[in-house]
């Protein structure tokens, strides 16, 4: 028999917010550090007591680059600095590479897969950012 009361892997609740186009982070009841990419323990205090909060998806980029490969036009990498205390890795699409400056504020963007005949089956969503509307 199943008990009621397991722990539910850290990415099962990631990948359904993610199905959603939302962001969730976790936020430790014990310490109250915040941690992205979802873990079992709180990485500052090892604490199981982690409660996922949802995101309200808006940022400023900490650090960025612009990555160029034979193969495609170059792209821009970012790490982004979210409101509620947690960094992450994306990228900034509706804005040239050069006008992605540190600093310069964002918000989430979900772009949903192209399902064709080459496609993966339940690809779940990506975040990416754009910059803040005013």
């Amino acid at each position: 028999m199943a008990d009621g009361n397991a722990i539910q892997p850290p990415l099962k609740a990631y990948e359904d917010a993610l199905g959603k186009g939302e962001i969730i982070y976790q936020a430790c009841g014990d310490c109250g550090h915040v941690a992205f990419y979802p873990r079992l323990v709180c990485p500052e205090c090892g604490s199981t007591n982690v409660e996922y909060r949802p995101s309200a998806g808006k940022g400023e980029v900490y650090t960025r680059t612009v990555v160029h490969s034979r193969d495609r036009d170059p792209y821009n990498v970012v790490l982004i600095d979210m409101d509620e205390g947690f960094r992450i890795m994306s990228t900034v699409e509706d804005a040239p590479n050069d006008d992605v400056q540190i600093g310069m504020r964002v918000e989430l963007k979900t772009v949903y897969p192209v399902e064709d005949a080459n496609a993966k089956a339940g690809r779940l969503p990506k975040h990416v950012f754009k910059p803040e509307s005013s």
